[in-house]
């Protein structure tokens, strides 16, 4: 390149000059001001304002019509010139809010018709983590309001998960997906939470001969009342259903256990019959110890002292009972040994189990696909709570399974009968 100035050969630098632009050289760049905006050497008048060096080029581009203060490093509106001093220009589309008359952004400036805007704060979807695409309204208007974590749609507008943080209209997989056998989601208590109140927490262990007939069941029960856990005491097609806290009066009135039950046994799945699955109920632990002191030693109590009742109701085998649900053989009331039990010093693998800090978990059952079986066992929890609630120590100490029967209250039909068609059956049959 030939410079314009000296005619030289060496010429790299852009300049700008009266008659068009060009280059000069390294002797004679130093002579001449650079242009703010285009970076070009200036040959001819420049024009000085705010601090800033313009060519006759630039000044038509960076100088605001309005205010007339020239910024090489400010986009003017594209159509009437103002600067973002005067006016709020759209970096999407160029236009100030002088000429499009919309609401823009106080953020970012961006116009409505460019991006969405929040409506009532009037932020961007750049600027506001979520904005609902039903009621307009971002989630920082909002901040004790979930969004959909999939499209954005905020929860006064559709029930969003909360353990996935999806709606349902996305796809929330939750009350389908197989879990983890640590996952422990928030507990949804029903039919409400209440101090006083004494739940029942269900796990329920079934196997199935394949994934799909397994994949089948959990998405025809799709139940926010219940979730599915894996377990490495079952095959890898078998899947625990848990269900959330509930009243004893909750389980059996409302909760769609039968639709469970009846499902897991139209996929082909087997809870009794493979003899590797259980039924286990956790009763919340909290109402008892501090409404009734002595609770949990008379429950403990209570089934050393029903144990034949309670090992021929299990449905388990002598060997199946010492591994996952034995006994803890007390002959009579041994306060140190009680206070171990208690403290989940002694291990989990008990009928009663103690270890959980919230609950203590009934762990005795053999798994069941028959509501009767279940109801039947569902009884018993609430019927061993409330002997241990409403009867001294002296009379537990001394109850038999027979005077545990005869104190039975008429509303346990299921477990009468299920005692009744019991009798002279092997536990394990």
């Amino acid at each position: 390149m030939r410079c314009v100035v000296c005619g030289g050969v060496e010429a790299h630098w852009e300049a700008i000059t009266p008659w068009g632009r060009g280059y000069i050289c390294d002797a004679h760049r130093a002579h001449f001001p650079k242009c703010d905006c285009c970076r070009a050497y200036i040959i001819g008048p420049a024009f000085r304002a705010e601090g800033y060096t313009l060519c006759a080029e630039c000044v038509e581009d960076v100088v605001c019509p309005h205010c007339g203060r020239p910024d090489p490093y400010m986009t003017l509106c594209s159509r009437c010139g103002r600067c973002n001093r005067c006016a709020v220009i759209c970096p999407s589309c160029g236009v100030c809010d002088e000429c499009h008359g919309l609401y823009t952004c106080p953020r970012c400036g961006v116009c409505e018709s460019c991006d969405r805007l929040c409506v009532e704060c009037s932020r961007c979807t750049s600027c506001a983590p979520a904005i609902c695409p039903e009621c307009g309204v971002c989630s920082i208007c909002q901040d004790d309001v979930d969004y959909c974590s999939e499209c954005g749609v905020c929860g006064r507008c559709v029930d969003i998960c909360p353990h996935c943080g999806r709606c349902e209209e996305c796809g929330c997989t939750c009350r389908t997906q197989v879990h983890s056998y640590g996952y422990k989601p928030s507990p949804m208590f029903l039919p409400r939470a209440g101090d006083n109140n004494i739940f029942l927490g269900v796990e329920l262990e079934i196997e199935f001969p394949w994934e799909e007939n397994r994949a089948e069941f959990c998405e025809a029960v799709d139940d926010e009342r219940v979730y599915f856990k894996r377990d490495g005491s079952l095959a890898d097609s078998g899947v625990e259903v848990v269900s959330h806290p509930a009243t004893y009066w909750y389980h059996v009135k409302k909760f769609p256990w039968p639709r469970i039950l009846r499902l897991a046994r139209e996929a082909r799945g087997t809870s009794h019959d493979n003899g590797r699955c259980g039924l286990h109920i956790h009763i919340s632990r909290r109402p008892l110890e501090e409404k009734h002191p002595l609770a949990l030693d008379k429950l403990i109590v209570l089934i050393e002292r029903i144990w034949p009742l309670v090992k021929r109701l299990s449905r388990r085998s002598d060997s199946n009972l010492k591994k996952w649900a034995l006994n803890y053989g007390l002959t009579y009331v041994d306060r140190g040994r009680l206070d171990d039990i208690k403290n989940g010093e002694v291990g989990r693998y008990f009928a009663l189990n103690l270890c959980p800090s919230s609950t203590v978990e009934l762990r005795v059952f053999r798994g069941t696909l028959r509501y009767e079986s279940f109801k039947a066992a569902l009884q018993f929890a609430d019927a061993i709570v409330q002997i241990a609630t409403h009867y001294g120590v002296g009379f537990i100490s001394r109850i038999t399974p027979e005077g545990f029967i005869k104190i039975l209250p008429e509303r346990y039909g299921a477990l009468r009968r299920y005692i009744e068609e019991r009798k002279g059956r092997k536990a394990c049959v």
